[in-house]
């Protein structure tokens, strides 16, 4: 069996002021600490996210398909 985690990053973050997946986390992006732990426990992390969010290259992502219908 395949286990694969999902970060849930998408959103415009309008309440927070910023994009939620950069929020400095334990010395790096939020993102990024979620990657580190979920990693020696899953097959693949994938992030969920808005088309225009950028990480760094290899980042697997899942580009949302629905647009400005709120969470």
């Amino acid at each position: 069996m395949t286990l694969n985690g999902l970060i849930l990053a998408g959103g415009f973050s309008t309440r927070m002021g910023m994009d939620k997946s950069k929020i400095d986390y334990h010395g790096m992006p939020q993102y990024q600490y979620l990657m580190q732990i979920m990693k020696p426990h899953v097959n693949e992390v994938f992030i969920s996210c808005r088309k225009e969010q950028e990480f760094e290259p290899g980042v697997k992502r899942i580009d949302d398909a629905f647009h400005d219908i709120g969470p």
